[in-house]
């Protein structure tokens, strides 16, 4: 069984704008959950999943890919209110890569998120 605990936005970055976190390698994975934590108690805004399928150019050299075509996951969304700690859940995962999106609405400070997977 793959498992996978990542760190995919980094309290390094102000929550104040939005971000796109990294990408995850979703091939081979059938389960994600994400959880997401504010540096502050004002921090609020939405967490959505977004999924691509984009074919990697290089085989399966997936380091040396970005996938530019993403869309948005239905129901993978979380609001965060007053900077409580929000989560995604979703199984089955039947996207290639998947990244998460933040979109503030009031606030300040860091925002982390962190992705655990299961997988094949």
């Amino acid at each position: 069984m793959r498992q996978s605990f990542e760190k995919i936005i980094d309290a390094g970055n102000a929550a104040t704008s939005p971000l796109n976190s990294s990408k995850i390698d979703a091939r081979q994975i059938y389960a994600l959950s994400l959880v997401i934590v504010s540096s502050n108690g004002a921090n609020a805004g939405t967490l959505k999943l977004q999924g691509s399928n984009d074919m990697c150019a290089f085989g399966n050299v997936a380091s040396a890919f970005t996938p530019t075509n993403w869309v948005d996951i239905t129901s993978a969304t979380a609001t965060v209110a007053a900077g409580a700690i929000g989560y995604i859940s979703v199984n089955p995962v039947c996207f290639a890569w998947i990244r998460a999106v933040w979109t503030p609405s009031a606030g300040a400070g860091t925002i982390t998120v962190t992705a655990n997977s299961q997988g094949f």
